[in-house]
């Protein structure tokens, strides 16, 4: 006798079916009570319900965050284009009370659609519904993103508190472990910042999220004694700084396809000192390094690379054997020749437009500038030996090259690009 386990008999079938059909009608019964009991009290009186709701055992109940997200989302609203400041506040002291109804109580994974369902139906403010139910997203890698500006508000700002709150109570992620999906949370405000071009200074940020903490809070946990906790909380900002910036380094890597030493040369730079980029943001680093992954690869541009890569060797191999660097100005009565006059004078007239463009993010415009390098710099290496046997005029040169190289630097470290 055969035995076809998968076979369901038909009568069995109908049956399953009925038996389904039951539980959903049952759960959708629930769901209904469950809601009817929840609209009999305003939404807006639940907030200090939320006392009682615990966010972490060391950084307070879910009210506590709350005000932390009305502090931070007052300046977060003025990055986010079209944010509506008037109802911001009110959004804010709404977003998490759905967090003490029966239906959120029941079905903890519709935290946030059903806040936003019962602004609807109890206030009918559009704006802040559709806010509220979008303030969790993105819940993955590549699920839906907020869509509305004070929903995209309320993403980052809620992101930011948690991330900030868990490194500050000594929950980071480890190589194995990231229990409260903090890499996760870092990867949804890349992505958001990356679809609607929304710019804001990772490391100013981070540090308005730490000040909405009671000081004597901070102080518990970062250390009690003023010159250990100043030294502390800059260690947690820097921190902070790096888990962004790295999380920023493999999504461009995996996920936008830039050529891995590019990404690294720009992360580098920007990591090597975190005091000089202190207004830098991440939209800024991901541009720069876009911009670089086109530039290298233009046949156009091949030979001012060409010569920036002569200029930066002939400087690496004398700086070595001398023993120092020619980061200095040129003497201008040691400048002999008309081509290194006419390659001085160029790198002075393009350096500080450069640089005003560059801070911008406006680096096709920069490199354009460096076009009228290109004929002085070929005819410097086609009329005049750099090693020059008079000491003073070689070491002017060598300075010249270094500020040909410092032009570049200005982007990224070049020399760990493979060009």
């Amino acid at each position: 006798m055969k035995i076809f386990p998968n076979v369901v008999r038909e009568d069995n079938q109908e049956k399953i079916i009925a038996d389904n059909e039951k539980l959903v009608r049952a759960r959708l019964s629930d769901a209904q009570f469950f809601i009817n009991e929840d609209l009999k009290k305003p939404l807006s009186e639940r907030l200090y319900d939320l006392r009682s709701v615990i966010f972490h055992q060391k950084l307070g109940s879910v009210y506590d965050k709350v005000n932390r997200l009305n502090s931070l989302s007052k300046f977060l609203s003025i990055f986010v284009p079209h944010c509506d400041l008037s109802i911001a506040e009110k959004a804010v002291f709404l977003c998490k009370n759905d967090l003490t109804s029966k239906m959120v109580a029941e079905l903890p994974e519709l935290q946030g659609r059903v806040g936003g369902f019962y602004v609807e139906k109890q206030l009918h403010n559009k704006k802040i519904s559709e806010a509220i139910s979008e303030h969790y997203l993105p819940l993955g890698p590549s699920s839906e993103l907020p869509k509305t500006a004070l929903g995209i508000m309320l993403s980052i700002t809620d992101k930011i508190d948690s991330i900030v709150g868990f490194f500050l109570a000594g929950e980071k992620p480890t190589s194995s472990k990231d229990p409260y999906a903090l890499r996760r949370a870092v990867l949804g405000i890349i992505r958001i910042s990356f679809q609607y071009n929304i710019a804001f200074p990772i490391r100013v940020l981070i540090e308005k999220s730490l000040n909405a903490y009671p000081n004597k809070l901070l102080k518990e946990l970062l250390g009690q004694k003023e010159q250990n906790f100043y030294l502390e909380k800059k260690k947690l900002v820097e921190e902070l700084i790096i888990f962004f910036v790295e999380r920023l380094r493999i999504y461009l890597k995996e996920n936008e396809g830039l050529k891995p030493d590019i990404v690294n040369a720009v992360i580098e730079e920007y990591l090597s000192d975190l005091d000089a980029h202190k207004y830098c943001d991440i939209l800024y680093l991901a541009k720069k390094i876009k911009f670089l992954d086109q530039f290298i690869f233009d046949e156009k541009n091949k030979n001012i690379i060409e010569l920036y890569k002569r200029s930066a060797n002939i400087l690496a191999i004398e700086e070595k054997k001398d023993g120092k660097k020619y980061n200095r100005k040129p003497a201008l009565l040691s400048l002999k020749s008309p081509y290194e006059k006419t390659l001085y004078k160029r790198i002075k007239q393009v350096k500080p437009n450069f640089k005003k463009l560059i801070i911008k993010a406006e680096f096709e415009a920069a490199f354009k500038l460096l076009d009228v390098l290109e004929a002085p710099l070929m005819q410097f290496f086609d009329h005049l030996i750099v090693n020059d046997k008079n000491k003073s005029i070689r070491e002017n040169r060598l300075a010249l090259l270094f500020k040909v190289k410092d032009l570049f630097g200005l982007v990224a470290d070049f020399s760990k690009i493979q060009l």
